[in-house]
């Protein structure tokens, strides 16, 4: 028969629980359950706030990307435009040249 005060060291040893020691916490600073809610409506708040920004940012970028490209666009064109038109200031000063010596005109270069 099993006598509770007589146990033998194995089976104190065996049957001992196991209990952490927690650190003693503040009392005069301790977190109340509105706070703890307010703090989490707090962080719910904040992370809308982060996503809002985010997406504005990413819209933001998406618009200078947008205007670089137009940006791009129009200098190319320009570019091509300053280039025909310095090719074609040769051809008509030749042109000039030719019809001014038709007409026994003199040029002034």
């Amino acid at each position: 028969m099993f006598n509770p005060f007589k146990v033998n060291a194995k089976q104190c040893t065996k049957f001992t629980p196991r209990i952490a020691i927690q650190p003693d916490l503040p009392t005069s600073n301790s977190i109340t359950f509105t706070a703890v809610e307010d703090a989490s409506d707090e962080l719910k708040r904040l992370i809308q706030n982060e996503q809002f920004l985010l997406n504005e940012k990413q819209r933001l970028v998406r618009i200078i990307e947008e205007l670089q490209h137009m940006l791009c666009v129009e200098m190319e064109t320009k570019q091509r435009a300053v280039s025909q038109l310095k090719d074609e200031i040769p051809e008509l000063q030749n042109k000039c040249e030719k019809i001014a010596n038709a007409l026994k005109i003199p040029v002034i270069k």
